[in-house]
């Protein structure tokens, strides 16, 4: 089984950066992958989160779509048969 997380982010470097890392703390008795759609943030910090979090599927889009369609982007792209979304700053 794999469940997908799908974050999408827009200007929120720190509270991304630190769900993830509470992410990769979690011990999951499941296999999963990470989709964070970036919805067009004024600065460069994806390139970091692509960087620092190789296992991480990063998506940058050229203009901020809105959260439903984001999320939507993110659903096409999962693998997983459960899917969970999730917002940057959830810990």
């Amino acid at each position: 089984m794999l469940l997908s997380i799908i974050i999408v982010n827009y200007n929120n470097y720190k509270f991304i950066l630190s769900c993830l890392k509470s992410i990769k703390c979690l011990s999951l008795n499941v296999n999963n992958e990470i989709i964070i759609i970036d919805n067009s943030s004024k600065d460069e910090n994806f390139k970091l989160i692509k960087k620092d979090f190789k296992e991480c599927v990063v998506v940058k889009n050229s203009k901020n779509n809105g959260f439903a369609k984001a999320v939507n982007q993110g659903f096409k792209i999962a693998k997983g048969e459960i899917l969970l979304i999730l917002n940057p700053d959830v810990k």
